[in-house]
Formats: structure tokens, C-alpha cells, sequence
């Protein structure tokens, strides 16, 4: 019997005529559905983590500034064919050449959607510089890096006063305009651990931040005051430069959260009355000058008169070093008397129970039972996944309540160096959050390590969150607000080297001889069974 006739034949031609047809259909609906949805610019969020899905804040905070004067748009500098392909088979883990940006352009696609007011488009960077100089100015252009995976958000919008008001040109009559812009790279969309692999997509808290910073009516002024030793660079704060001491990363959560910031000193300079604006006191290592002198009523006199402007506000982040800590007791005083706290001279350690460090010094705060109603609903609630690290931190006691609340406490598992002679308690303090009037506040914490990179990058410390929830309440408007990163789940194998060898011989020689010698047994039973 030949065969083409004999039964099995037929059945399996049939069986596997049968699968190569289902398959067909399936590959040539795939195809038809996708173009479809092309076409018509949907899609479906199929990642893991919904990477590009608008959460319902998002949407209402940028609906709210669809005024009509605002043009957002967001450029990118490659084709969309081209961004599409370097990340359509994107590996977070290993490829650090292609991945990443199709998640960030489907986000941008997301926005464009769903706010008229917002655009996507494409430059290319060798024929249309010249537009880009246009944008950012010929100064900014040539002193920043541009490159295939930049992102630029930029308004095209009229100039405001310091009330907010359109400004119209005396001759025309008509708005000027100007371009208020953010730029960023890849890198600034993504999460990363301490061994550089991508951890979270911070893609959406970093379009909306960007875009209600560009577009808020009146931008808020944070001053780092300096002249104490104050570890904030040398150089002049602003945007041409990244060289910004310990104040780095704060710097950049002011910027993401619309603040002009620049620097004071108040030896010499007085602060800008006009309300809404943040003075820094950032790990200074020397005291504040508290008598009158010839030509003003000294440091503390003139925060004080800071703080008694309507929607002006303060932040401290002094230092926990013992040699350090005790050189500031004006400054100390004058925070007791206007925000009801009083800084402990001790320096904390955990007992190595609960710390996240092999040298105790990193604690997780306990989030006080005021603590998030304080700040809500600018921040979620911290739980037990999303904590808030304190490094190298000096505790805090409430002495007025009626000022001053904790935000964050001690955690019982920690306990004071050996230099101090000041009982610690559960009940003192990591963070404080004082109201000193109506729109002002001051925010205080004993470490200058609460901004650090380490913990507010990262999607399961909650630093930034809660600085992003202060700054909103003492901004008073919706330009500060955190949202939280988009955790990629890492479904690949982390193996060393030598591991991967192993794996590899497993799999490729001794898998298949396995499975050649069980082949050759059942064969030689079968024929002399």
C-alpha cells in the first residue's frame, strides 16, 4: 500500500492542513484588527503594569488647565517608525540600547488623546535644529545634549504678571509669546535599582508633572538660602547645570513641581515678598546671624518677616553630625518659636530589627496617625510597601501641638548614638508638618539625605511622594502633585556569568543527550520486545 493511501496519512495531512489554517486565520486577524487600530490611532494597554493607562487624577489635572491659552506639545526626536521598532520587543534587562521608548511614546499618544490641548510630533535632529534652537534658545541648545531619546515638553504660551494675568504688548495689543519648556532623556521615565536594572515606568509622573509646571499661572519661587556652609553647589541654580551638591535631587523635585528656584544670602539679599515661595535651609554648618546690624534686621529677622507673607513657607533639613548639630541655636530657637518644634541632639540608629542598612543608619519612619490626613489628598497612603527612609537623621519633638504635627515617628526599633545625653522616644518625631499662618507652613526634617536619589527614585520608598504633597499644600495649587511609578515586573532570569554557562550546557548538550539515550532505549525494547 502506498503511502499517500494509507490511512494515518490522510489524517494527519488532514490534522496538519487543519492547524496551518487556524493559524493563518489567526495570524491574518491579528493583522486586519491591528491596522484597524492603527488607523483609527487606538490601542490597548497590554502591558503589566497598565505602563500607559491615564490614571483619573491625571485626567482631571490636566483637563483643569484647558483654559485656551495653553499649547503643549510633545517632541520627540525620531520617527515614530523608528521609536516604535527600538522598543517593540523592548528587554528592560539586558538591552539597554533599544528598550524603553515605545512605552513613552504610547503615554505621550495616551495624553494627546485625551487633552485637545496637547500634541505629539517628531523632529528630526541633523534638518530641523534650527527649530528645535527656536524652541529652548540658541544658549540652552548648545550647552544640553540632544540625542534620539530626548523628550522635549514644551508650551507655546503668553506671557502672565506675577498674578497671572495675560500680558498684551502696549503697541499691538495682542499677547507675547514664549516657549516655557522641560527636557528630558530616557533614563528620566524610568526606575532603576541599585544594580541598573529598569524597576518602574515613571512615565506619567513625569509628563504631568512637566506639564503642569509649564503651564501653571503663577510658578512658585523656592530660595536655597546659603552662606552657612550649605552643601548646594557652587554654582548659580537654574537649569544650565547639574552640579548641585546634596541639593541635587530636591533641586529636580522643586523643578518637577514648577518652582523658579534660585539662591539667597541673607547677609546680603532679601527675600521677594510677594507670597507664594519656599525658603530651603539645607544642612547649614554654621549658625544664622540674629542681631540687628547696620543694614538689616539679620537672618532670622528677615525670615521671620518671610514667613509672615501670606503663602510663603519653610523648609529645614538640618544635619544629624554631632560635631555639626549644636552650631545652630539661633536658627534652632527661632524654629521652636514660629513652628512649635524643638530639634533632639542625638543622632538615630536601628537595633537592627527593622533597618534597611548593614550599618543601621537608613530607618523606615512610622507614619504618624495625623500624618497622611495632613497631606491627604495629595498623597496616597504610605503602607507597608511604600516606605519612607530617613538616612543620618536628628529626631524632632512636638512642643507645641497646636503649631506642629509628625508626620513621621520614631520606629521603635531605633534608639540614639552614644553621644547624647537626650532621651529618644517613639512619640518624637522624623518629619514635622507646622502651620504658622494662614497659607504658611514649615516643613522640617533632621537629615539632609530625605530628597536623596536613592529613595525618592524608587518606586517603593515613598520620599518623594510626600514631599511632593507638602510642596502642593504649601504651594496651594495642583502644579505639585506625586504620582506613583508603574512597577515593571521583571520576568527574566538574573543569573551570573558563570551560571548562565551552566544553564547553557545543561540545556544544549546534556537536555538533548537525555533525551537521545531514552529515545535509543524505548527503540532497542520495543524491537526485541
Amino acid at each position: 500500500m502506498k503511502l499517500t493511501e494509507r490511512k494515518s496519512f490522510r489524517y494527519g495531512s488532514a490534522a496538519v492542513g487543519l492547524t496551518v489554517a487556524v493559524v493563518a486565520l489567526v495570524i491574518a486577524f491579528n493583522v486586519i484588527v491591528s491596522a484597524v487600530f492603527s488607523a483609527v490611532g487606538q490601542h490597548f494597554d497590554m502591558t503589566a503594569g497598565n505602563l500607559f493607562q491615564l490614571s483619573d487624577t491625571t485626567n482631571t489635572l490636566l483637563s483643569e488647565r484647558d483654559d485656551g491659552s495653553n499649547r503643549v506639545t510633545i517632541y520627540f526626536m525620531a520617527t515614530r517608525d523608528e521609536l516604535d521598532q527600538t522598543a517593540s520587543a523592548a528587554n528592560f534587562y539586558s538591552d539597554y540600547s533599544l528598550w524603553g521608548m515605545k512605552y513613552v511614546l504610547e503615554l505621550a499618544d495616551e495624553l494627546e488623546k485625551n487633552h485637545d490641548y496637547i500634541n505629539v510630533e517628531f523632529l528630526d535632529l541633523n534638518s530641523q535644529s534650527s527649530q528645535i534652537k527656536k524652541i529652548v534658545g540658541k544658549e540652552y541648545y548648545d550647552s544640553h545634549t540632544f540625542g534620539t531619546t530626548s523628550v522635549l515638553i514644551d508650551n507655546y504660551t503668553p506671557e502672565r504678571d506675577s498674578h497671572g494675568n495675560i500680558v498684551v504688548n502696549d503697541s499691538t495689543g495682542e499677547p507675547e509669546y514664549y516657549h516655557n519648556f522641560r527636557l528630558y532623556t530616557r533614563n528620566s521615565f524610568y526606575g532603576f535599582n541599585n544594580s541598573s536594572y529598569v524597576t518602574s515606568f515613571k512615565g506619567e509622573y513625569r509628563f504631568v508633572s512637566a506639564i503642569l509646571s509649564i503651564t501653571a499661572k503663577v510658578a512658585p519661587t523656592a530660595y536655597f538660602i546659603t552662606g552657612h556652609g550649605e552643601p548646594v553647589g557652587e554654582y548659580v541654580m537654574g537649569e544650565e547645570t547639574e552640579d548641585y551638591g546634596e541639593a541635587a535631587n530636591l533641586w529636580n523635585i522643586l523643578r518637577d513641581s514648577g518652582y523658579k528656584i534660585r539662591k539667597i544670602d541673607l547677609q546680603y539679599e532679601n527675600f521677594d515678598h510677594s507670597g507664594n515661595a519656599v525658603a530651603i535651609v539645607f544642612g547649614p554648618t554654621t549658625d544664622y546671624i540674629s542681631s540687628e546690624n547696620s543694614e538689616s534686621a539679620g537672618e532670622i529677622g528677615k525670615l521671620k518677616a518671610f514667613l509672615e507673607t501670606p503663602g510663603n513657607s519653610l523648609m529645614t533639613f538640618l544635619r544629624s553630625d554631632a560635631q555639626k548639630r549644636a552650631q545652630t541655636p539661633a536658627l534652632e530657637r527661632f524654629l521652636q518659636e514660629v513652628g512649635g518644634i524643638d530639634y533632639l541632639d542625638a543622632k538615630l540608629k536601628d537595633d537592627g530589627t527593622a533597618g534597611i542598612t548593614t550599618d543601621g543608619y537608613s530607618l523606615v519612619g512610622t507614619l504618624a496617625a495625623d500624618g497622611d490626613d495632613l497631606l491627604s489628598p495629595r498623597m496616597n497612603v504610605v503602607d507597608a510597601e511604600e516606605k519612607m527612609i530617613f538616612r543620618n537623621v536628628r529626631p524632632i519633638r512636638v512642643s507645641d501641638s497646636a503649631k506642629a504635627t509628625a508626620l513621621f515617628t520614631v520606629p521603635a526599633s531605633s534608639f540614639a548614638d552614644t553621644d547624647t545625653a537626650e532621651a529618644v522616644e517613639t512619640t518624637d518625631a522624623l518629619l514635622t508638618f507646622s502651620s504658622v499662618s494662614e497659607g504658611s507652613f514649615v516643613l522640617a526634617s533632621g537629615t539632609t539625605l530625605l530628597a536623596s536619589a536613592s529613595y525618592t527614585e524608587r518606586a517603593e520608598y515613598a520620599n518623594r511622594e510626600v514631599l511632593m504633597a507638602a510642596l502642593g499644600v504649601m504651594s496651594g495649587d495642583s502644579t505639585a502633585y506625586a504620582i506613583d511609578d508603574k512597577v515593571i515586573p521583571n520576568e527574566g532570569l538574573n543569573l551570573t556569568t558563570s551560571q548562565a554557562t551552566t544553564w547553557t550546557i545543561v540545556l544544549s548538550v546534556c537536555l538533548p543527550a537525555v533525551i537521545a539515550v531514552i529515545g535509543l532505549v524505548v527503540n532497542i525494547r520495543r524491537r526485541y520486545s
